[in-house]
C-alpha cells in the first residue's frame, strides 16, 4: 500500500487497487530521450538529451519533423531537458545554455528567453498558463520563476519566503487545468495556486522522478514505477499502474484519451487499461 504521509495542508492519497495497463503499440528511436509532452491534437513532442534534437510525432506515431544538434545557435540545444507543447507553440528548457527556446508546433525557432536580463539558471522544468505567461523552475536556486510573455518578472515562490512550501530539491513541475501547480521536490509532491500560494504538500512514499498532467490526470513515475490520480485536489487518490509486459527503466509516463504513453529512453510505448 501506497502512502502520502500528511504535512502541512493535510489530504489523503492511499493507493487501494492496482490499474492494469497491457501493451498495445510502440514508436520512435532514441539515444536517451528524458521528457515529452503531448498536444491537445494528440501530436507527441520528445527531447533527447545524447543527440540534443526535438522530435515531433504526429497521434499515430508517425515521425514527422526533427531538429536540433547540440550547439548553442537557434537551431541547436544543449541539454534541452524538458519541453511542453500546445496548440500553436513549444517551449524547450535548454538547461546548459541557460535559455527557454520557444518553438512552433512545427519545431521552427521564434524567439528565446535567457538569463541576460532574468534572473535564472539551468532551467530544469517548464509551463504556461493560459493567460501566456510562463513558468520555469531554477534548478540553481530551487525556485520557480513567473514570467509574463516578454520576460518580464512576475513573481517567485518555493525559495525560503515560502515557508513550509520551500522547495528543496526540486525535479519537475506541471500546471492543472484549474491552474494549480504541481511540484515534485525530492520525495515530496508540493502543490501551489498560480499566485505561488502553498495549498498542500505530502510525503511520498515512492522515489518518483518524474509526472505529467493531461487534462486532469496526474501521472507521477519512478525508474520503474506509475501511478496515477485525478489532479483536482478534492479527488486526489494516488493508484499504481501495473504495466505488461514492465520496462527497465521509465523516463516518464502520461494518460491522454484514455491511453498511457511511457517515454523509454530509447521509445515510447503504448498501453491500454484492461477490461
Amino acid at each position: 500500500m501506497y502512502k502520502l504521509i500528511y504535512l502541512c495542508s493535510i489530504f489523503s492519497v492511499i493507493t487501494l487497487q492496482a490499474q492494469i495497463f497491457s501493451q498495445i503499440a510502440e514508436f520512435g528511436s532514441f539515444q536517451e530521450a528524458v521528457s515529452f509532452s503531448i498536444n491537445q491534437q494528440g501530436n507527441i513532442y520528445v527531447t533527447d538529451a545524447s543527440t540534443n534534437e526535438v522530435t515531433k510525432f504526429d497521434k499515430n506515431g508517425k515521425e514527422l519533423i526533427v531538429k536540433g544538434g547540440y550547439g548553442w545557435d537557434t537551431e541547436s540545444f544543449d541539454n534541452p531537458c524538458d519541453i511542453i507543447a500546445s496548440t500553436l507553440n513549444v517551449y524547450v528548457a535548454d538547461k546548459n545554455n541557460n535559455r527557454i527556446v520557444f518553438l512552433d508546433k512545427d519545431l521552427n525557432y521564434l524567439s528565446e528567453l535567457n538569463n541576460d536580463n532574468t534572473d535564472f539558471a539551468y532551467p530544469l522544468s517548464i509551463g504556461s498558463t493560459i493567460q501566456g505567461d510562463l513558468l520555469l523552475l531554477d534548478s540553481d536556486n530551487s525556485k520557480i520563476l513567473k514570467l509574463n510573455i516578454d520576460g518580464e518578472y512576475i513573481l517567485k515562490f518555493g525559495d525560503y519566503e515560502s515557508g513550509d512550501y520551500t522547495l528543496n530539491a526540486p525535479k519537475r513541475f506541471r500546471i492543472s487545468d484549474d491552474f494549480n501547480v504541481f511540484v515534485l521536490d525530492d520525495s515530496s509532491l508540493v502543490i501551489f495556486d498560480q499566485f505561488g500560494t502553498g495549498l498542500k504538500k505530502a510525503v511520498l512514499n515512492c522515489s518518483c522522478e518524474n509526472l505529467s498532467i493531461t487534462h486532469s490526470n496526474l501521472v507521477l513515475n519512478s525508474s520503474t514505477e506509475i501511478f496515477h490520480s485525478n489532479s483536482d485536489l478534492a479527488k486526489i487518490k494516488l493508484n499504481k499502474i501495473t504495466i505488461i509486459p514492465s520496462q527497465d527503466k521509465i523516463m516518464q509516463a502520461a494518460i491522454f484519451d484514455k491511453i498511457l504513453y511511457v517515454l523509454t529512453s530509447n521509445n515510447i510505448i503504448l498501453y491500454k487499461q484492461q477490461k
